[in-house]
């Protein structure tokens, strides 16, 4: 019998006694040939062994072994120098033998499974990661057990991260220990049964290959005991004849990522009796040799756990990566706020017995990529949301598991610049930012941010600024750091917490699809939406500012991002950026404005000491930047992004100070009073200087802010159709409205020669609805006429009519608005193209000349030579473009452009003395003169030329 519940040495001397007064024989115990129970001769031989048996270890064994104190083993077998090696497969922890013979040793050996042996007393300082797989020998002594249960959770973190746990849990034995406290991962316990009959549960399992139940049976005893508390995903190998699933003595389960193979069967003794001559074991010792075979085939060096990364934090974190489940396995009850001050409720010691970091590996042909997610309980940043996911990808070349490249994340964005190639080491040091977690390498993994952290020198890819309390109502209202560029403060991770990756307790977890099973289909987690902490800015609009959420919802879960498939998706590059310069409109830059890009996807940051701030893979289309700074008024901005833009001005956007400033806003429409979404609005000063340009939103309305220090100029551009709005000021606190009304120019003069009269009106009562402009001189010597719209002209403005209105402006030239170039119209030019496809394309290489009544165009015309039109009545939809001259002289035209809103294009010049017509569409000529000296007309569209002449009386010009 090898179970023994009293001290054995009493039970020796009891036994010799007897044999000395022949009270009983040798064979008192059964006869040993039969292998029943232990023998006088067995115990005798237990005497021996802890006296320096004979019973050495295999010759070739030359074991690790450090040094267990207050046990025999140390008689036993010579040991090495106490330290371990590292390069064992296994690792054996063991005090005394178990039934006092080294079954473990020899089957390890016999299967060519390097191992170091360690007492039980070393486990505290032991590296368990080194090792594929650690084996518990059976019949240990009760200290030993509860040296195994103190260092539980060091089992627990390692077979989290994927280790191998072969638990012979057998306990009362020869060296009568027991166990009463679990060390098994996941708290599995025990319960002392001794039984001789074991049933097989699984067949097919590699742990009973080539054993039957018979040979299971009659050991003497073939179980000590069996499992309770197993998971429910438990593997049942082997159990109690009877009920062997609910009386299980071999188990597998999972455990994070490793396994655990456990059993309370005696499965050394069949080697110890084999040893002793009971050659009818043979067969039962591949119990052992099988649990050997199968463990170092499931083990193996998890790759995932060499390259993980070094995690600093600042001083002031309170939040580290941990499981979602750190307190429940009910995802329906992981609600935000409760995980949130379930969290905060934990001591800093047990956030890091917590600390969890999983990983997802992708196989992309030449690379392998460790993709390390960190989940965080709450981001208290500036878009505060519960459950907040982190990640850092590690690419790893294929064949040599060389670090190619380190990319780390913000949330689910990316950053320019975050990437770092061939970083010289496998376990990079990775900036965990205050309050937002997102993360930036730090190369030296020494905890001060460096150029060198990034693969671009002289731009960091994270940034971290300590911006000063903002006494503006919501801005800046939570923590001061960010993303970006800027400076950094070495000092908030060099006095903060940092995990390593060989910290004890992290455990580094694998998504499997039973992890991702828990989530139960949703791409974030339960109630947060409904529960987030959204963050309000003032963000200005028509009618006064509005209180805007940026932020409050949680990222979508690692496989629910587009780059947990597709880790390329991670790496940046600088393209679709947009930067920045924050300045007043002093030209002093404003450090520390925070600037948020509201669309489908907020993106934000804040301006470094220089004003400066760029955010990278911007999705291309239509956005507003908002941007705050205290003590300045709040800026917005819509813009068109494509490719790479810079904001505000060339770059620069100004900011208005407080105290001076007012409310621009209005809204843009066409002469039909059509909404212009999408126009351009320019703001100017007194010095011509642009300060601002935005895009009107949908309804067409625009907002910006002036300053009462300063007069502006508002301008409208929707193509080429434009509007201008002079000599704006304001009050502090004013809001003024400025609609614009965007046309092509009524007229306009492109020459600009000093002192000239480009635009001279000699007619009267002429009336002109739109803009004038000329880039040199206006004269109006006629009488009555009425110029409703800005007068533009570059040198000088003259009326000596009576009666004349008009608003003179000087202005600085300006390029003409309208440039058509003869080209397109030619043969084969694309506007050719185009008519000619709709059979309406005429080419005259000669003069035209019509001059019959009630005649009709249609189409387009290009004409080589002069254009002649003297017959009354002439109608139609059409364009003319002319080599040579144009005269207009008949009376009673109805006529309307066919293209590019063209009506005449000469190359030439321009002459029209008809009368009492209707031309919808547009006279143009760049080099030479449009003159009109006609009556009673209306041209709806404007004239444009290199001069005018306005001789005619009763005319009007309308733009369009």
């Amino acid at each position: 019998m090898r179970r023994v519940r009293i001290t054995w040495v009493f039970v020796s001397i009891f036994c010799i006694v007897l044999m000395i007064s022949g009270g009983i024989t040798s064979a008192a115990y059964s006869d040993p040939t039969t292998d029943n129970q232990m023998t006088i001769s067995d115990i005798a031989n237990n005497i021996d062994i802890i006296n320096g048996s004979t019973n050495t270890p295999p010759a070739d064994y030359v074991p690790v072994r450090s040094a267990p104190s207050g046990n025999t083993l140390g008689m036993l077998m010579t040991a090495s120098a106490a330290s371990q090696s590292g390069g064992s497969k296994a690792l054996l922890v063991e005090d005394v033998l178990p039934w006092g013979y080294p079954s473990n040793e020899y089957a390890l050996n016999e299967l060519g499974i390097t191992y170091d042996v360690f007492g039980s007393s070393s486990l505290a300082t032991t590296d368990l990661s080194k090792y594929e797989m650690v084996i518990i020998a059976s019949d240990q002594q009760t200290w030993t057990y509860n040296n195994l249960a103190s260092n539980k959770d060091k089992f627990a973190s390692y077979v989290y991260n994927g280790g191998v746990l072969v638990a012979h849990a057998t306990d009362e034995g020869w060296n009568a220990g027991h166990w009463s406290s679990s060390f098994l991962p996941g708290g599995v316990t025990h319960v002392n049964n001794i039984n001789e009959y074991l049933s097989i549960v699984d067949s097919n399992s590699p742990i009973v290959s080539g054993i039957t139940d018979a040979e299971l049976d009659g050991w003497h005893y073939s179980t000590h005991g069996y499992f309770a508390n197993i998971p429910a995903d438990a593997h049942i190998i082997i159990g109690i004849t009877g009920n062997p699933t609910g009386y299980p003595t071999y188990i597998e389960y999972s455990y994070g990522s490793g396994k655990v193979l456990a059993t309370m069967e005696t499965i050394e003794w069949p080697w110890k009796r084999v040893a002793d001559g009971a050659t009818w074991f043979n067969e039962q010792k591949n119990l052992l040799r099988n649990e050997f075979k199968y463990a170092s085939g499931l083990s193996g060096t998890n790759k995932a756990l060499e390259y993980v990364p070094n995690l600093w934090f600042d001083s002031k974190e309170k939040y580290y990566p941990t499981s979602p489940f750190f307190y429940t396995d009910d995802i329906m009850q992981t609600s935000g706020e409760k995980s949130k001050n379930n969290y905060l409720n934990l001591s800093f010691a047990e956030k890091m017995d917590k600390a969890t970091i999983y990983y997802h590996t992708v196989d992309t042909g030449s690379e392998i990529v460790y993709e390390y997610w960190f989940y965080y309980p709450y981001n208290d940043f500036m878009n505060k949301h519960y459950h907040d996911w982190e990640s850092v990808f590690v690419f790893t070349d294929k064949a040599t598991g060389n670090v190619d490249k380190v990319a780390a994340s913000a949330h689910e964005w990316y950053i320019p610049n975050n990437v770092l190639d061939n970083p010289g080491k496998d376990h990079i040091g990775i900036l965990i930012e205050d309050g937002s977690h997102a993360s930036a390498i730090d190369k030296d993994d020494d905890g001060i941010a460096d150029f060198s952290d990034v693969s671009n020198a002289f731009v960091y890819g994270v940034i971290v600024n300590r911006i000063p309390p903002s006494t503006t109502p919501f801005i800046l209202p939570f923590a001061y750091q960010t993303w970006g560029f800027g400076r950094f403060y070495p000092y908030l991770w060099s006095s903060g917490a940092k995990i390593t990756h060989d910290a004890p307790y992290l455990k580094v977890i694998e998504i499997t699809d039973d992890f991702i099973g828990k989530f139960d289909g949703m791409d974030t987690f339960p109630y947060s939406p409904d529960q987030g902490v959204p963050v309000y800015i003032p963000v200005p609009f028509v009618e006064g500012d509005r209180v805007v959420n940026v932020g409050g919802a949680p990222p979508k879960h690692p496989w629910d991002q587009p780059n947990y498939n597709e880790p390329y998706k991670i790496l940046t590059s600088f393209k679709d950026l947009v930067s920045v310069v924050a300045k007043d409109i002093y030209y002093k830059e404003v450090g520390g404005a925070i600037v948020i890009i509201m669309s489908n996807q907020t993106y934000y940051t804040f301006t470094n000491e220089t004003g400066y701030c760029m955010m990278a893979n911007v999705t291309p289309g239509i956005h507003e930047v908002v941007v705050n700074a205290d003590g300045y008024s709040s800026y917005i901005q819509r813009f068109d992004h494509e490719g790479n833009t810079s904001l505000g001005v060339n770059g620069t956007l100004f900011l208005v100070p407080t105290p001076e400033a007012y409310r621009i806003e209005g809204i843009v429409t066409d002469v039909k009073g059509n909404i212009m979404a999408n126009s351009t609005v320019n703001i100017y000063d007194e010095n011509g200087t642009m300060v601002y340009t935005t895009l009107t939103d949908d309804n067409g309305t625009y907002i910006t802010t002036g300053s009462s220090k300063h007069v502006y100029t508002v301008e409208a551009l929707y193509g080429n159709k434009t509007a201008e709005h002079y000599n704006l000021s304001g009050k502090p606190g004013d809001t003024v409205d400025i609609n614009l009304t965007v046309a092509y120019p009524s007229i306009w003069a492109n020459s600009t020669i000093t002192q000239y009269d480009a635009i001279r009106i000699s007619g009267g009562k002429n009336l002109v609805n739109g803009a004038v402009h000329s880039n040199d001189g206006i004269k109006i010597s006629g009488s009555g006429n009425i110029l409703d719209g800005a007068t533009e002209y570059s040198s000088y403005a003259q009326s000596t009519g009576s009666k004349n209105i008009y608003v003179p402006i000087k202005i600085s030239s300006k390029a003409m608005p309208l440039q058509y170039a003869i080209e397109d119209y030619k043969p084969d030019g694309v506007k050719a193209l185009s008519a000619e496809a709709s059979g309406k394309y005429h080419f005259i290489d000669d003069d035209l000349n019509v001059s019959g009544p009630n005649f009709a165009l249609d189409g387009l015309y290009y004409v080589t030579g002069n254009v002649t039109l003297s017959g009354n009545k002439i109608t139609g939809t059409f364009t003319i473009i002319a080599g040579g001259r144009i005269g207009v002289s008949g009376e009673e035209y109805n006529c309307t452009s066919y293209v590019d809103d063209i009506l005449f294009f000469s190359n030439n010049s321009i002459k029209m003395s008809g009368s009492k017509s209707i031309f919808n569409g547009i006279f143009y000529t760049l080099p030479g003169e449009i003159g009109v000296s006609g009556s009673a007309n209306t041209i709806n569209g404007g004239i444009i030329g290199n001069t005018i002449k306005l001789s005619g009386s009763g005319n009007t010009i309308n733009a369009i």
